[in-house]
């Protein structure tokens, strides 16, 4: 404890040396003799309490106006506050609370790691479904492109001879360019026509469903 007078000399203290000394200047003895209480908190290495020399304390310093009679500020005291005990229940609770949260974050993690992990290996695995998909996919385009590249070629090779047969069995059935000559041989020319026509339409029914 510390007592000013109302000049901001110290009147008493429970550290003697500081008695006399002048605290007119300081920002808690000037807030309390304009009547508001004024802390502040800090830590002091040694520190002389009623009792006896203290060391390595946490305190709280509170600057408190002194009424007299009149009701008019006649001094100001610093009470000071060991609040050690209390900062270092802060302290281990701030502790715990520490080693919970970071308990409950490392499990997070641990959980996000495993789902990335399980994650990594579904996208790993659909991917090499893809692949192989894919690879289906190629190689039924490729069998596509051959199944048609096929069917062009034999409506190519088939129909061309069959049309050429048609076309000049139809020429010698109209004897466009004269008479054969023989009943027969318009016979035989239509015969070669019908026969053709049944064909084609055979090879276009076959492509059909090959297509």
């Amino acid at each position: 404890v510390k007592i000013y007078d109302e000049t901001g000399r110290t009147a008493f203290s429970t550290e003697a040396s500081q008695i006399g000394a002048d605290k007119s200047m300081n920002e808690g003895f000037r807030s309390a003799r304009s009547g508001i209480v004024r802390s502040a908190q800090y830590h002091r290495d040694t520190f002389s309490a009623f009792e006896h020399q203290i060391s390595d304390r946490d305190l709280v310093s509170s600057y408190v106006p002194i009424f007299g009679r009149n009701k008019q500020i006649e001094a100001v005291a610093e009470v000071y506050t060991d609040l050690t005990d209390h900062m270092a229940r802060e302290r281990e609770t701030t502790n715990t609370q520490f080693l919970i949260v970071a308990s409950a974050l490392l499990l997070i993690y641990a959980g996000l790691m495993a789902f990335a992990y399980h994650r990594n290996r579904t996208i790993l695995e659909q991917h090499r479904e893809n692949i192989a998909l894919a690879a289906d996919a190629a190689a039924a385009a490729e069998e596509s492109r051959m199944k048609s590249e096929f069917l062009a070629n034999m409506s190519h090779e088939l129909r061309t001879p069959l049309n050429a047969i048609l076309g000049f069995s139809e020429t010698m059935r109209s004897q466009l360019f004269g008479p054969l000559g023989n009943e027969r041989y318009r016979a035989y020319a239509d015969d070669i026509w019908t026969s053709g026509k049944l064909l084609l339409d055979i090879v276009n029914d076959v492509l059909n469903m090959a297509k």
